[in-house]
């Protein structure tokens, strides 16, 4: 024979039944909305990457529109000295102090410089740049190493200077801070945990972050390898610095060996959803109890007439025949009750005709 339970334990094994699922959906509903809100995230972060990557662009085409324009003239072409004297100097299109120039002939002997210049009779003569000129390209971009962290890269964007043969007989240089440069994404920029727009090379390494000449490099960290950056653009999420989970959009600079990267914190961006996970789990465990309350009273309901009845069928066995049960309660116990005291007045009869 099975063992009997109390109906109590019924009503809990029904409720469980009832809280489980919710707790569970509501813990698939959290986690499922944390990653549409990261989802949505990198593929803004993407787009931000995009319009960054196409403003730098449009940057660097005017400023190699105005080298080229430099190099066409006169005294450029003749290998005068005076081509690079501060006057002559190359503005950003965005204004601001003259770029320096460096002028080297094909040899890699330096013509002029207003840059410091290694030492030696032709010190640029294996400098990639300059190989890249003789070699046909019209410009030349050099890259240089990423700067340590407080610091922002310089780089130098080269072009050929042909002479009236149309004959390269040098190359002119501009050294650009990359700091210096001013996409309007990099205003929209926020210190305040929101999204930071930064440079950097094809390998992953920071070069800069435009608009500010020292950049937050340690957001970058290791979260952005230069897999992901060879694949164009796009989003990943990844750690950044010290461990703090980032997203990151990440497009190439068309025209350039770099990538603009847009990084977020991951955290300030699912704090919606964990907001809303926890008013949802409060709302949840508010329905438990609530269905436990009236679990419990249904209990106490259907307990008390049951008991009842269990008395007066004790009390007639122990030889009271005058208690009856109480015809009170839910529709079928209030049956059962009638069909009892029926039965209690129809024995109490026989008795009394014997």
């Amino acid at each position: 024979m099975a063992k009997a339970r109390p109906v109590g334990v019924y009503m809990a094994a029904l409720v469980l039944a009832v809280a489980i699922p919710l707790c569970a959906v509501l813990v698939y509903a959290h986690l499922s909305a944390a990653q549409r809100e990261e989802a949505a995230a990198g593929e803004a972060g993407r787009r931000f990457a995009r319009i960054a990557a196409t403003e730098v662009a449009e940057e660097m085409l005017a400023l190699r529109t105005a080298l080229d324009a430099q190099a066409r003239r006169p005294a450029t072409r003749a290998l005068l000295p005076a081509a690079c004297t501060p006057a002559d100097g190359l503005r950003l299109p965005g204004g601001g102090e003259p770029l320096p120039l460096l002028l080297a002939d094909a040899s890699g002997r330096t013509v002029c410089s207003a840059v410091p210049v290694p030492t030696g009779e032709a010190p640029f003569a294996s400098a990639a740049w300059l190989q890249a000129i003789a070699g046909g390209r019209d410009v030349a971009i050099d890259s240089g190493q990423a700067l340590a962290a407080g610091s922002s890269a310089s780089v130098l964007v080269a072009t050929a200077v042909r002479d009236e043969k149309g004959i390269v007989v040098a190359a002119l240089g501009a050294l650009v801070a990359l700091a210096g440069l001013k996409p309007a994404t990099a205003r929209l920029a926020d210190d305040d945990g929101g999204p930071q727009l930064f440079l950097v090379a094809r390998d992953g390494k920071l070069l800069a972050q435009p608009g500010r000449p020292q950049p937050a490099a340690a957001t970058i960290g290791d979260g952005l390898p230069a897999a992901a950056l060879a694949k164009g653009d796009g989003w990943r999420s990844g750690p950044g610095a010290g461990g703090m989970a980032m997203i990151y959009g990440h497009a190439p600079v068309a025209g350039t060996p770099w990538h603009a990267v847009v990084a977020m914190s991951r955290d300030s961006i699912v704090a919606g959803a964990r907001s809303q996970g926890l008013r949802e789990a409060v709302v949840a465990l508010a329905i438990v109890a609530t269905v436990l309350l009236v679990a419990a009273w249904f209990a106490r309901r259907l307990l008390r007439p049951i008991k009842a009845i269990a008395g007066v069928a004790q009390d007639f066995a122990s030889g009271n025949t005058i208690m009856r049960a109480e015809e009170s309660g839910p529709r079928e116990l209030s049956e059962i009750a009638v069909q009892l005291n029926r039965m209690l007045d129809e024995r109490q009869r026989d008795d009394r005709r014997l």
